[in-house]
């Protein structure tokens, strides 16, 4: 029971938001994570073999399945109460700033994150559940584009969103933009040929239910449709910004496996806890089961997640950091085997087998 309940920390910490959005002191939460982070990185990084036992029970045990379809559900309800918040207890413009942001930064940070988990399983009610916490952060097109395209493509050119090295954010930002537009809705995407008609029908129908929970929104506040289409924004950006942290400059040939040096990691305990085991993101995206492999071989990110999603705004400063580790890298560690394309069926691999046994 121990075990799980530190994975609802991100739950609690929504609560925490909403404590304060009620209470509109909502610029003291910015502090309070500050604060948790200082004795959170006291906690230290995975060794191989706590990072295995780890992730089997983060991926195998029921209870932490349940716990993880009940913290979608809490987020869900949380969005929706902030929602109410922000229509029945007129914000200033200071408070409504701040909680526009706090709710960007925690539905990036906790929902998002959790909404990727989910939408990866075979289980239809956890599916489910994932794109209920998508379509509080307006985004469509992430389950198909994300699944059948960056999963197949990652670290090759057809993919803009492995960054090229040298590629800034915001060049990469409006690369990428175009292409989940260009996948989710046209029959002209470089999705395989057999998804592509169900991947437009469905990303339609999925935009046209948030076009009608916009207007639903304008006609009742329009400050409502506001605040949810700027914190979905935001939530985007940051999205982006860790899909740019996680792939920087990893290159791979065509027909060349998915190894673990195709994404960056980081190990520390702390921010793995709070974003549902995003960052340790090697694992995520291999071909093969990880017993043969060590899960810490891959490229480790050189600071905290978080302060690499802020030097990525500073291209010049990122360049300078980033360029000459990725040099070095590339000198050191040894391509992944030629993938078994009869082995392959492209569009398909989910990986269930590979980082959640338990579906």
């Amino acid at each position: 029971m121990m075990r799980t309940l530190k994975y609802t920390l991100p739950v609690f910490l929504y609560l925490v938001l909403l404590s304060l959005a009620w209470a509109k002191a909502v610029p003291l939460y910015f502090l309070i994570l500050l604060i948790l982070t200082l004795p959170g990185m006291s906690i230290g990084v995975f060794g191989e073999a706590e990072l295995r036992a780890e992730l089997k029970f983060f991926y195998t045990n029921r209870r932490m399945q349940q716990i993880k379809m009940a913290s979608a559900l809490c987020f869900a309800v949380f969005n929706g109460m902030l929602l109410w918040l922000v229509a029945e207890r007129p914000f200033g413009s200071l408070n409504f700033t701040a909680l526009l942001l706090a709710t960007a930064l925690s539905n990036g940070m906790f929902m998002l994150s959790l909404a990727h988990e989910l939408t990866h399983a075979s289980h239809i009610s956890k599916r489910r559940l994932g794109n209920l916490l998508l379509f509080m952060v307006c985004l469509p097109f992430f389950r198909a584009d994300h699944i059948f395209g960056h999963h197949e493509q990652i670290g090759t050119a057809k993919d803009a969103g492995s960054a090229r090295v040298g590629q800034s954010f915001y060049h990469f930002l409006g690369r990428v933009f175009l292409q989940r537009i260009r996948r989710s809705y046209s029959r002209r995407s470089d999705l395989p040929q057999d998804c592509r008609a169900s991947v437009q029908q469905y990303n339609l129908l999925f935009t046209s239910l948030l076009a009608f929970f916009a207007m639903l929104l304008f006609l009742i506040q329009p400050v409502l449709l506001l605040f949810w289409l700027g914190q979905s924004v935001l939530v985007y950006v940051l999205y982006e910004m860790t899909n740019y942290v996680q792939h920087y400059g990893l290159r791979r040939s065509a027909g060349v496996e998915v190894g673990l040096e195709h994404s960056w990691n980081s190990y520390y305990k702390y921010v793995n806890l709070l974003s549902w085991f995003l960052w340790v993101h090697s694992p995520h995206h291999l071909e093969r089961p990880l017993a043969e492999k060590s899960l810490l071989t891959g490229p480790q990110l050189p600071f905290l997640p978080y302060k690499m999603l802020l030097l990525a705004l500073f291209p010049p400063v990122w360049f300078r950091i980033m360029n000459p580790l990725i040099s070095r890298m590339h000198k050191r560690l040894k391509p992944s085997v030629k993938a078994d394309s009869s082995k392959i069926t492209f569009g398909k691999k989910q990986n269930h087998h590979i980082y959640d046994p338990a579906i």
